[in-house]
């Protein structure tokens, strides 16, 4: 079937006019169906936002009499303006306006509900506080020092007292646990590399 391709433009679509097979007309009323509920959808948002519209639709209105009485043109009036202004006619670009002015605002309210329930005052505060040298820990909030106290406990183990080699191993292990290292791989002089030695 051939279609003539000067009758395709969108007015002509969406007005019926174009004549085409049931698989492109099936997709044109797909098109009414959507735009028919973008447009439902945009006059229900814009009764939410009347006022505004209404505001909106005025200070177009005065700035269309102004730049008249300039003898502007409605193209160099508005060339300046930068900001959308919701007016009664336009409720498609009024919906969109609104949209993304809304998921904007929802998005930095639901980043301060995040931020004020899951983040730590002593970490988002770090003026009021002195910031330790991150250089001096080793392996989460194992610092140098501490690393040094269970190597030397872990010397002491060796240690021909019995008493104090037990008393250093029960340390050892606890501080082992509490910082979730491995025993076996803290680091230790041996009776054979200090016989070496």
């Amino acid at each position: 079937m051939y279609i003539d391709m000067s009758d395709l433009s969108l007015m002509s679509i969406l007005s019926g006019q174009c004549k085409a097979d049931p698989v492109f007309a099936k997709k044109i009323q797909q098109v009414k169906a959507t735009k028919d509920t973008i447009l439902k959808t945009a006059i229900k948002l814009n009764e939410a936002h009347k006022e505004e519209i209404e505001a909106g639709t005025e200070r177009r209105k005065l700035l269309l009499e102004d730049g008249k009485r300039r003898g502007l043109k409605e193209e160099e009036i508005f060339l300046t303006n930068e900001i959308f202004m919701p007016q009664k006619d336009t409720p498609v670009l009024n919906f969109c306006f609104f949209i993304t002015r809304d998921i904007d605002k929802n998005l930095s309210l639901l980043k301060e509900e995040y931020d004020k329930k899951y983040s730590d005052p002593e970490h988002t505060d770090i003026d009021n506080r002195k910031i330790p040298d991150q250089g001096q820990f080793i392996y989460g909030n194992l610092d140098i020092s501490t690393f040094n106290k269970i190597k030397k406990l872990k010397a002491l183990t060796l240690s021909e007292n019995i008493n104090e080699a037990t008393t250093a191993f029960k340390a050892c292990r606890s501080l082992c646990e509490k910082y979730e290292l491995n025993y076996d791989k803290i680091p230790a002089p041996s009776k054979q590399r200090d016989e070496m030695d």
